[in-house]
């Protein structure tokens, strides 16, 4: 066993003596106290690993290791860009998430001013994701020319919708379930109006998306107060309650109505999708043989929403279970009941959002097909 750095029993005391702020405070109020240091972040690039060492403690439970790498990092940005610092990687036995770099690696450093040293925040990913949307970008344009064009636009307004204008507004203590309501009138109609333009298509489509919105909204309402939902069930959402905003948030998280609102948003982009499909095919059918009844619309209609129905749901449904596999498989590795799991606030939310949706999903079918099929053979062409 290898000798032990002074640092490390000097580490492991300021650990303790955090963790036991942090459950001193869970169990008091707060008290002021000095303005904590600035620790300020940047990038920085590995050019070379100095040290890389295995240390090891003998503790009651047996062998304790850490593993500590110095790592030489020159800085990309900021005020000391291009300076040659000494960082610190410590790689913990006892933690499931660990850092482990190698020369050439970028990462997001900090700097400490209480521990006057540098440490590694986390791996730069931003030029990954950089990457992978530009990526996006081209195959959309490249495949689906100007209309690929224009679903990026739609989806950028989106983006603008929920980030610039929703979370904003909920930050400020506004409800979230009116905002979300309207946030998807404005998604559905900037959408429908690039994508189809200002006609009988888009008409048709507004309205069926509108009433399986609704609907899902309604039912998740009201199923989530039978199954006593509060919307607090995850760590981040307990989170909110201790940031400054809480007295105007206090209301919207305990009665659940930031739960309903991220449930209508949900389910919006699913629902667009069917109403959308149908109201086009409804209107390819009709050009195609302008003779057909309004019943022979209708049920042209009810086959194709029958035929997405089938995938949507399925779409729905394990985009729910694939954020949730991690917490699936415990549950299976404890072999816990499914009585017990289905009485797990989380699990309920789960299940009452992807149930919720297909079923205004659903519902959205017949409506938009018999619209589609009104709109088609009694009304004049809308088209500017």
């Amino acid at each position: 066993m290898m000798k032990v750095k002074l640092r490390y029993v000097l580490g492991f005391l300021l650990l303790l003596m955090n963790t036991t702020n942090v459950f001193a405070m869970s169990g008091m109020d707060i008290m002021p106290t000095q303005q904590e240091p600035v620790q300020e972040e940047m990038t920085g690039e590995v050019i070379s690993i100095i040290e890389d060492e295995t240390y090891e403690f003998e503790t009651s439970g047996g062998t304790y290791t850490i593993r500590e790498q110095v790592l030489k990092v020159r800085i990309l940005d900021g005020d000391r860009k291009g300076e040659l610092v000494e960082v610190i990687n410590s790689i913990d036995e006892l933690l499931a998430y660990n850092l482990e770099v190698s020369e050439g690696d970028k990462v997001i450093l900090f700097y400490s001013e209480y521990e006057n040293a540098y440490h590694i925040l986390e791996m730069k990913r931003d030029h990954a994701i950089l990457w992978l949307v530009i990526t996006f970008v081209i195959i959309m344009s490249l495949i689906g020319g100007w209309k690929g064009v224009k679903s990026l636009i739609s989806l950028g307004i989106t983006l603008f919708a929920i980030m610039g204008i929703f979370l904003p507004r909920v930050l400020k203590g506004e409800n979230p379930l009116m905002l979300a309501i309207i946030i998807s009138i404005i998604v559905t109609f900037f959408t429908l109006i690039l994508i189809a333009g200002f006609n009988k298509k888009s008409l048709t489509a507004l309205i069926g998306i509108s009433f399986g919105v609704i609907s899902a909204g309604l039912l998740a309402l009201f199923f989530g107060r039978m199954a006593y939902l509060t919307g607090l069930s995850t760590s981040e959402a307990q989170m909110l309650l201790y940031i400054p905003q809480l007295q105007e948030l206090d209301f919207a998280l305990r009665f659940g109505d930031l739960l309903f609102a991220s449930i209508l948003l949900g389910t919006l982009g699913a629902v667009m999708d069917v109403c959308i499909s149908i109201a086009s095919s409804i209107t390819e059918v009709y050009e195609a043989n302008p003779l057909l009844k309004v019943k022979d619309l209708f049920f042209a209609g009810m086959n194709i929403g029958k035929d997405i129905m089938g995938t949507m749901s399925n779409t729905l449904i394990l985009a729910y279970v694939g954020s949730s596999i991690h917490l699936l498989l415990l549950y299976l590795a404890y072999d816990t009941p499914v009585r017990e799991i289905l009485n797990q606030e989380m699990i309920a939310t789960e299940i009452v959002r992807s149930l919720t949706g297909t079923i205004g999903l659903v519902l959205a079918i017949p409506i938009t097909a018999i619209v589609g099929a009104l709109l088609c053979k009694h009304t004049v062409n809308m088209k500017v």
